[in-house]
């Protein structure tokens, strides 16, 4: 058998199961030939598996745990009205920090991903930038900048 505190393959496991099965099998044959007619056979499989996932699975948990904290902590969304009335605008080279003309370290910091010059940005009162979809989807929870906390119906 395989003694305790071994990783063992589930097909193992079926193996070994179906071996049992079969030695019992002509076990209790033998008995009934020899004119027993009852057999008890106690059978122990204990079984501990590590459940490991996946990254995205993780990231996911702790996305609605945080959701979670976001409702007991009391954070507020912005108003309708209030993420109606932010503004887009095009991204130009005076936007990125420094005035580069490049968008080399400018980047959405709630998706994180680049803020492309001539695309469509949401400054918010406080001047930080954002794609517009990303601040939108922000505000609909929380009615503060990501980034300094400042209130959207504060500026």
């Amino acid at each position: 058998m395989f003694g305790t505190n071994h990783i063992i393959d589930h097909n193992d496991i079926d193996r070994e199961v179906k071996s049992i099965v079969k030695k019992t099998k002509k076990k209790a044959n033998d008995m009934r030939h020899e004119g027993n007619k009852k057999i008890a056979v106690k059978v122990e499989i204990a079984v501990w598996t590590n459940y490991v996932y996946d990254e995205y699975e993780a990231m996911w948990r702790a996305m609605l745990e945080s959701a979670d904290e976001d409702r007991v902590l009391g954070f507020i969304p912005a108003s309708v009205s209030a993420i109606d009335k932010l503004e887009k605008v095009t991204m130009s080279t005076s936007d990125l920090i420094g005035g580069s003309t490049s968008t080399g370290g400018d980047s959405c910091t709630i998706c994180l991903e680049d803020l492309e010059i001539d695309s469509e940005v949401a400054p918010m009162p406080c001047s930080h930038i954002f794609h517009p979809s990303c601040i939108v989807k922000w505000l609909e929870m929380n009615n503060v900048c990501p980034l300094c906390r400042c209130k959207l119906s504060d500026v």
